[in-house]
């Protein structure tokens, strides 16, 4: 009997051992496959990190490293139990901050110098734009109205430059810019547009002015004729000596150069 009751406590007690092996081996192996497959996701997100968020990838690749190393260590356990979901939720934090701190720096650069948005006339475009126009203000085009469209183009020019260093001063860490995008885009175009409006008017105003001058040039000439005249018929007034033409000579003389200074 006793030998029975031994065999039988003997064989419960080896059994026993051999299903706690049993556990500790599933754990491993469970954790083996969960590793297994979230190694290649976390992989995944570094690269993605490294190619599409160039400016802040150090960060954010870094925290991916130490949630690969995190999964690695978790995965010796051999009595917990790696939960997936951690790991997959911390994947996704870390790529949305990654994207969210990358938008910054990526509008800052659509700003300045993207020829490729369709939706942003960046400061590259509008200073070529501006070059382009301005190259042909010269006083060869624009005899006339040179001066007054040159300081009109001079001061978008100026706008350009001022818009285009409140741009380059963005602390790129905050999402300042993000939210002025609206506006800096609009006062790209209002540049843009005030070009335009230069340039459109610059004939017409070369016209006005031409026309201006030439009506000058002719004043300018009838008022060298009339003082011509002028002083020709004083020489010819009586002499006022003695008194006996004095006051009619100095009413005709006064007469003569108040119709000079109208001209005038």
């Amino acid at each position: 009997m006793n030998k029975v009751t031994l065999s039988v406590a003997a064989l419960a007690a080896i059994g026993g051992t051999v299903q706690v092996q049993a556990a500790e081996q599933t754990v491993k192996d469970q954790n083996a496959a969960i590793k297994a497959a979230l190694s290649p996701i976390i992989e995944a997100a570094i690269n993605d990190v490294d190619t599409n968020y160039p400016d802040v990838k150090v960060t954010y690749h870094e925290q991916l490293s130490a949630l690969m190393n995190e999964l690695v260590d978790a995965a010796k356990s051999e009595t917990k139990l790696i939960v997936e979901s951690h790991y997959t939720n911390e994947v996704d934090r870390i790529k949305n901050e990654a994207k969210s701190a990358q938008e910054p720096y990526t509008l800052q650069k659509e700003l300045l110098t993207d020829e490729t948005s369709k939706d942003i006339f960046s400061i590259k475009e509008l200073q070529s734009f501006f070059d382009t126009k301005n190259n042909t203000v010269t006083e060869t085009n624009y005899p006339n109205a040179y001066a007054s469209i040159k300081a009109k183009m001079d001061a978008q020019k100026t706008a350009i430059a001022n818009l285009k260093a409140r741009i380059e001063g963005y602390d790129l860490s905050t999402r300042d810019i993000i939210k002025d995008k609206g506006e800096l885009v609009k006062n790209i175009g209002t540049i843009k547009s005030a070009i335009e409006t230069i340039m459109t008017n610059a004939p017409l105003e070369e016209a006005n002015l031409d026309k201006y001058t030439l009506i000058a040039k002719r004043i300018e000439a009838d008022k060298t004729e009339y003082n011509k005249k002028l002083q020709e018929a004083i020489k010819l007034l009586p002499s006022g000596e003695n008194g006996e033409y004095g006051d009619w000579q100095k009413q005709a003389i006064d007469e003569l150069n108040e119709q000079y200074r109208i001209i005038v």
